[in-house]
């Protein structure tokens, strides 16, 4: 009989005493699991919060069913390659079967490239294990109510003011003199305020403010689903001209803004009573110039005020995840317990 020293067995670079065991955990597609699943750890701790308001939550869905199949197929792909391997191999197969020992046959087997079936469910189960916690993490939170929205920013934003009603209508004019109401903007989210153009404090604060929010919106499929209306209370100063000049110095887009200002036959101060309506007064001083507070009005597309933003201290993801409730316009809240692992993974499917 054939004797066989481990002398005679061929090196291999993982057996050398410098690697530790975390570089072997690291190693190969056990490495890019969990590192996949250390990313997503780290975006849950962050309550996903910017994944939602930069519109990559319906990426994510998307992305999920991808990685399932990939991660099947590659373990489809390592059983199928170890079931050539080990027929290419009959050399090893005889001189294994004249060692009766396991570990001498697991050690031939890894140095000479077979790959065995159980390991290979080894690394089907890992995978599962990635998407399960996948799945745990990311779908509840992109399945979110308005309602679980509105309570989460109740709990931690105070410049939050929710509201329920019906919202004071308008008939107005833009800056090119085509009419503009909020009844011709039903279907869509508004986002609301008023300043005027003379302001030279917080007006100007509040503009950028509106430019900011809308960047961030218009970046993700929300852009078509918002309008952003700025309504100025002083349209005796405010003409046309004034109102496209505003907009381009403060770095608002024509393309889902729009700043508005009374028809030549409605009274001067018919906006000011407008923005009475929504709660906010403006009054007038002999100098022209007007006292008055800031606050962000969202409009649902039925044509009811949903929420208030007050000031200028509130986050502006905040308001971005709250549109973003409105635009799924997902009413009930959800028990996230309530459907298992299962569910999940065929609901995907």
């Amino acid at each position: 009989m054939t004797s066989i020293n481990a002398t005679d067995l061929p090196t291999h670079p993982e057996s050398q005493p410098s690697q530790g065991r975390l570089g072997r955990l690291l190693r190969g597609w056990h490495g890019l699991i969990l590192l996949g699943v250390l990313a997503l750890g780290a975006s849950a701790a962050f309550n996903w919060s910017w994944l939602v308001a930069i519109g990559a939550g319906p990426l994510l869905r998307s992305a999920l069913p991808c990685v399932a199949m990939c991660a099947l197929g590659l373990c489809m792909n390592r059983m199928n390659g170890s079931s050539k391997g080990e027929a290419s191999q009959k050399g090893i197969g005889e001189a294994n079967a004249r060692w009766p020992s396991q570990g001498w046959q697991f050690v031939l087997c890894a140095r000479r490239g077979c790959f065995s079936t159980v390991t290979a469910m080894r690394l089907l189960h890992s995978a599962m294990l990635a998407i399960a916690l996948m799945m745990a993490w990311v779908a509840p939170v992109l399945a979110h109510s308005l309602e679980e929205v509105d309570q989460d920013l109740r709990d931690k934003d105070r410049y939050f003011q929710p509201v329920n009603s019906e919202a004071p209508g308008f008939t107005l004019r833009d800056a090119g003199g085509r009419v503009a109401s909020l009844a011709s903007l039903h279907g869509r989210v508004v986002v609301l305020n008023f300043i005027y153009a003379n302001c030279p404090d917080v007006c100007p604060l509040h503009a950028e403010r509106m430019a900011e929010l809308q960047t961030m919106i218009n970046q993700t499929p929300m852009k078509a689903m918002v309008e952003f209306v700025t309504i100025t209370t002083d349209p005796k100063r405010d003409t046309g001209e004034v109102l496209r000049g505003y907009g381009n110095a403060h770095g608002l887009d024509p393309i889902n803004w729009m700043f508005l200002t009374a028809a030549p036959d409605q009274p001067e101060d018919s906006t000011r009573k407008i923005a009475e309506a929504y709660g906010l007064k403006f009054t007038q001083g002999d100098d022209g110039m007007q006292m008055h507070g800031i606050v962000t009005h969202v409009i649902d597309q039925d044509g009811r005020l949903r929420a208030r933003f007050h000031g200028l201290k509130f986050e502006p993801v905040n308001l971005v995840i709250f549109v973003n409730a409105l635009t799924n316009r997902a009413q009930k809240p959800h028990g996230h317990p309530s459907s298992g692992f299962w569910d999940k993974l065929k609901g995907l499917f």
